[in-house]
């Protein structure tokens, strides 16, 4: 269907990866190398507020 998919192994790399092409939805696990899922598309929100960020995790923390 000419969708491209990618693969980021910290929330910094996917941020450096958007630099160059932002993705128009991103799937993001909460609990990440490095800084967590929350950080991450709190930045990526305030440089492409258009992009959709859907969330999938396995943190059983309420809090969270």
């Amino acid at each position: 269907m000419g969708y491209v998919v990618k693969e980021a192994a910290s929330a910094d790399s996917a941020l450096t990866m958007m630099l160059t092409d932002p993705a128009a939805i991103v799937l993001c696990d909460i609990d990440m190398p490095g800084h967590d899922g929350l950080w991450f598309a709190e930045r990526a929100l305030s440089q492409w507020p258009s992009t959709a960020i859907v969330f999938a995790s396995g943190v059983d923390k309420m809090e969270t």
